[in-house]
């Protein structure tokens, strides 16, 4: 597909909830076996790689993306996140692009890892970890609080 309408694609996904705008904390890869891209719904072969990864979103099953999708959603949801809100004399209320609340300690555009989310929230790395894995060990009501 081509790189633009792959970028269309990926942006009005990440409009309509469809990709996250959140980081994923950790990602792995490797060759594809048949999955279905989640940016570009096609199917990934097995000469191409997968890249997969779980979003910090709780209910949310783990992201499969082509490399080049992975990499274009990476671009996206970052200019989104980074750029300012519409006006509507820019051509629609300021609620027509999503925005990622930051934290003064946040660089504009950076990241969020899970040592900054275990940092916010007063709890340990591996309680943040238990919570985004679905592991034992942790309670719902922090659990609760991690996935929000």
């Amino acid at each position: 597909m081509h790189q633009q309408g792959l970028q269309l694609i990926i942006r009005q996904k990440l409009r309509d909830g469809t990709l996250p705008y959140n980081s994923i904390p950790r990602v792995w890869g490797g060759p594809g076996h048949g999955e279905m891209c989640d940016a570009c719904d096609s199917t990934i072969t097995n000469d191409e790689w997968v890249i997969e990864g779980i979003a910090l979103t709780g209910g949310r099953k783990p992201l499969q993306l082509h490399t080049e999708c992975f990499h274009l959603w990476e671009q996206e949801r970052h200019a989104v996140v980074a750029s300012p809100p519409l006006r509507a004399a820019d051509g629609g209320p300021a609620a027509t692009r999503p925005h990622m609340p930051r934290d003064s300690d946040v660089p504009p555009g950076a990241a969020i890892g899970i040592r900054d989310i275990a940092r916010r929230l007063g709890v340990s790395v591996g309680t943040v970890d238990r919570a985004l894995h679905d592991k034992r060990g942790i309670n719902p009501e922090t659990r609760a609080r991690v996935l929000l």
